[in-house]
C-alpha cells in the first residue's frame, strides 16, 4: 500500500512529521513509547502506519552498520547534511525526495553516533594502560637496583596492577553492554579486541613481578 496523503494533525494540532517519525522508528534506538512523546503520535497509528508502508527496521540498521563500518575504516566522520528543514514547525507536505532525504540523514547521523562510541571505547584501554606503564616503571626500577620484592615500592607496583585488572574488567563489561544497546556487537567492526589486548598487557606485567620476586626470594636463599 502506498503513502497516505495529505495533512494530518498530532494531539498537539502540529503537522504530523511522518518521514521523520518513520526516520525515527527505523534508524534510531528509540521505543516506539517515546517516539510518540516526541511527535506527538498515538502507538497504535505508528504500528498502523509502519504496517501499511512496510516500514522495515532490520534493514535500515543493516545500513546503519554498514555506514558505521565504512566510517570508521575511513577513520574520519563526515557530517550530516543540513538537518534544519526537518525540525520546521510545520513540516512541507510529505513527497518522496523529502522522505528520502529524511532516511538518509537518520541513517548518517545514527551512524556517526555509534562511530563516536566505538572511538571513544578504543580510547579507554590508553588511560588504563598510563596505569600499567607506572607499574612496570616500579618494577623495572626495583629489578635494576637489587630491591626487595616486598620494598614499599614494588608493593605498589603491584597495588596498581590490581588497580589496572578491576578496572579494565569494569571496562570491558560497560563497553559489553554500550554495545549491545548502540547494536554494535555484530562483528562488523571490533570493539572488544583493544581491551583484550589490554588484559594480555597485565597478565604479562604481573608474571614478570612475579618472575622477579622469586628470582629475588631465591637469590637471597642461597
Amino acid at each position: 500500500m502506498g503513502a497516505k496523503t495529505g495533512v494530518e494533525r498530532n494531539q498537539r494540532g502540529k503537522t504530523i512529521d511522518w518521514p521523520r517519525v518513520r526516520a525515527d522508528y527505523e534508524a534510531g534506538q528509540l521505543p516506539v513509547t517515546e517516539i510518540r512523546d516526541i511527535h506527538g503520535v498515538s502507538r497504535k497509528s505508528i504500528y498502523q502506519r509502519a504496517k501499511a508502508e512496510g516500514w522495515n527496521r532490520a534493514a535500515v540498521q543493516e545500513q546503519v552498520a554498514a555506514r558505521v563500518e565504512t566510517l570508521i575504516q575511513e577513520g574520519r566522520a563526515i557530517p550530516p547534511q543540513d538537518a534544519q528543514t526537518l525540525d520546521d514547525e510545520e513540516p512541507p507536505e510529505p513527497g518522496p525526495s523529502r522522505a528520502s532525504m529524511v532516511a538518509a540523514v537518520a541513517v548518517e547521523e545514527e551512524a556517526l553516533r555509534r562511530v563516536q562510541v566505538i572511538r571513544r571505547q578504543r580510547m579507554e584501554p590508553d588511560v588504563l594502560r598510563a596505569v600499567l606503564v607506572r607499574a612496570l616503571r616500579i618494577l623495572g626500577r626495583g629489578q635494576a637496583t637489587g630491591k626487595d620484592p616486598l620494598d614499599e615500592d614494588i608493593s605498589k607496583a603491584f597495588e596498581l596492577l590490581k588497580c589496572a585488572k578491576i578496572s579494565s574488567e569494569t571496562v570491558q563489561n560497560i563497553h559489553a553492554l554500550e554495545r549491545h544497546l548502540w547494536r554494535l556487537d555484530d562483528g562488523r567492526v571490533d570493539t572488544d579486541g583493544f581491551i583484550q589486548e589490554f588484559h594480555a598487557e597485565i597478565r604479562a606485567a604481573r608474571e614478570t613481578g612475579m618472575k622477579t620476586s622469586k628470582h629475588k626470594s631465591g637469590q637471597e636463599g642461597e
